[in-house]
């Protein structure tokens, strides 16, 4: 009877072969493009994730969303400005920001308008936000005010003498309706 022996080397470059065939091809089988995923940049020391993820993808799975991806971070940590510039100002497509912090950016240049009568009609308050424009469109709208009004709908835990407004970043690959849609999402009604 014939025995097929295999030196130990053999095996482990079968096995070295296939755990680097698999680590290119599983990332390349199973990613989604930038259409499919929706990614929030959040300036807060806590947000309740899961449920957050879960309002959004019932929200968005219908208009095509099939992969949410929240990044949050503390205006204090040591590394916010990074964190904001590679995870926020290149990735993510919507961000919830300091007022401090845009009062730096020429919203003009950096953010998609946000179509406000869409939210309004939605049965959202007007009165109760508070806005920022340039040339007569409105680019960031307030989420949490520190003077008591807060319009976030999730568990969460904004520094409370910040006030802080949401953004599109004018990158995105999304059309202004699904960025609505997001934002009303993660809104809570008056």
């Amino acid at each position: 009877m014939n025995k097929v022996r295999y030196a130990w080397s053999h095996i482990f470059i079968i096995v070295l072969f296939a755990s680097l065939l698999w680590s290119i091809v599983y990332p390349q089988a199973f990613k989604y493009s930038k259409a499919e995923t929706l990614h929030l940049f959040i300036t807060s020391e806590y947000i309740q994730t899961d449920d957050l993820e879960n309002q959004l993808m019932s929200e968005l799975t219908p208009l095509g969303i099939k992969k949410i991806i929240i990044t949050y971070v503390s205006y204090d940590d040591p590394y916010y400005s990074t964190q904001l510039l590679t995870q926020g100002i290149l990735e993510a497509d919507i961000l919830i920001l300091p007022k401090v912090l845009l009062d730096d950016f020429n919203l003009l240049e950096q953010f998609k308008p946000i179509d406000t009568d869409y939210i309004w009609s939605n049965g959202f308050n007007s009165n109760h936000f508070t806005t920022l424009t340039q040339l007569g469109q409105i680019y960031a709208l307030s989420i949490y005010e520190s003077s008591g009004y807060d319009h976030f709908g999730f568990n969460h835990r904004f520094d409370e003498s910040i006030d802080y407004y949401v953004v599109f970043n004018l990158e995105s690959v999304h059309a202004n309706f699904l960025l609505n849609t997001a934002l009303i999402s993660i809104m809570k009604r008056d």
